[in-house]
């Protein structure tokens, strides 16, 4: 038996997952800057208080290939913040999203 294909059906019907899911709620979340001050406050409390008006998103779309991208890209004042997903296998991709951030 395998255990994957069981997993995976419904009735002997193959249901694919939806794995957009973490994409979407990770972006939702930081579509706000609110929630964008408070991460760069987390990250960098040294730094004197910051307000909405200091960040400038700048998250790559998808546009060129169907793959997700969970990145999340943001510049306040003269910094520049990119968080990636951490992958379990190598992709190409990777380097490509770097460089255009």
């Amino acid at each position: 038996m395998n255990l994957e294909l069981d997993l995976n059906t419904i009735n002997g019907t193959y249901k694919k997952p939806k794995r957009d899911i973490k994409d979407s709620v990770f972006r939702k979340l930081f579509e706000d800057k609110k929630y964008l001050v408070e991460l760069y406050d987390a990250l960098h409390p040294q730094d004197s208080p910051i307000d909405e008006s200091d960040i400038d998103v700048v998250t790559i779309q998808n546009v060129l290939i169907n793959d997700l991208y969970n990145d999340l890209g943001f510049v306040v004042k003269d910094k520049l913040l990119i968080l990636v997903e951490a992958q379990s296998t190598w992709s190409n991709s990777i380097i490509f999203r770097i460089i255009m951030y």
